[in-house]
Order: C-alpha cells, then sequence, then structure tokens
C-alpha cells in the first residue's frame, strides 16, 4: 500500500461518510439560493449533479436516496416559488427521476462487476481447485522441433 490516498474511497467507511456531506451540501445550496434569486432565474437543473456525486463513492442505495432528496428539494423549490404545476418545473422533476434512476442503475451495475470480479479468479475463467488436468498441459512433440525450425526441419540452422 504505498500510496493510501489513492485506495478506492468505497472501501473506505470513515470518508464515504465525511463524503455525503457533499451533495447534501449541494442540495441545500441550490435550495436556498433558487429560492433567494430572482424568479427568472432557476437553479433546479443543478441539483441532477447530487446522486451524480454521490455514485462516485456510494452503493446504489445511497445514491437512490440523495437521488430521492434531490427531487424533495426540486418539489421544494416549486412549492416555495408557487410553480409546482408549470410545464417547467414537471420537466425538470421528471427529468431528475430519469437521471437519478439511471445513475442509480449504472451504480448498481458497477457493484455487480466489481463483487464478480473480486469472486473470480484471474482469467475470469471458473475451474476446480488443483492442478490443471493432463490433457490442459502444454507437452512437447516431435513436430514442434519442425514448426519451430521454419518449416525446414532439424535444428533450426538452416540445413
Amino acid at each position: 500500500m504505498p500510496f493510501p490516498w489513492r485506495m478506492p474511497l468505497r472501501g473506505r467507511r470513515e470518508l464515504s461518510h465525511v463524503l455525503v456531506l457533499l451533495p447534501i451540501g449541494l442540495i441545500v445550496a441550490v435550495c436556498v439560493i433558487d429560492v433567494l434569486a430572482p424568479p427568472d432565474i432557476h437553479l433546479g437543473p443543478l441539483l441532477v449533479a447530487a446522486p451524480a456525486i454521490t455514485a462516485a463513492f456510494a452503493g446504489p442505495r445511497l445514491t437512490a436516496a440523495i437521488g430521492a432528496l434531490a427531487v424533495a428539494a426540486q418539489v421544494s423549490i416549486g412549492i416555495a416559488r408557487q410553480v409546482l404545476f408549470t410545464e417547467n418545473l414537471q420537466a425538470q422533476i421528471a427529468s431528475l427521476v430519469v437521471v437519478s434512476g439511471l445513475v442509480v442503475l449504472f451504480t448498481a451495475v458497477r457493484e455487480r462487476n466489481e463483487r464478480r470480479l473480486h469472486t473470480e479468479p484471474l482469467g475470469g475463467h471458473r475451474r476446480a481447485a488443483g492442478p490443471a488436468p493432463a490433457a490442459a498441459r502444454p507437452q512437447w512433440c516431435p513436430g514442434d522441433r519442425l514448426l519451430l525450425s521454419g518449416g525446414r526441419g532439424g535444428g533450426g540452422d538452416g540445413r
């Protein structure tokens, strides 16, 4: 372990607990700024970054929870601005749900592939433990000398 800072983040629980504050802080900041901003400025679409950031260090459950929190924040922004039933906000909510769902799906697939890689032996082939069967071991035969010499036979010295 010569480079401890290059360890996978998802394997270090204490660091991932701290990192979850990043998407939560982003959601809170977007909500506060969007409600305080003038009515023609909409920051709600930035909420899509929260589940995307979470997927970098968390599994599908936490990513789904952050995605649901982002959707709830988008709805609360619509309620605070009294624009919940406008087409614009409904499209933003729908796109946030779709993107969050896709990020959760990709995170689940990534986690499944990581589990599979950690349980399979190198090379990806499953075989019983123990020595390879005799048929699978490379064996020398007289024809190898012919092939190694370029098809001329003999010792490969060109005679």
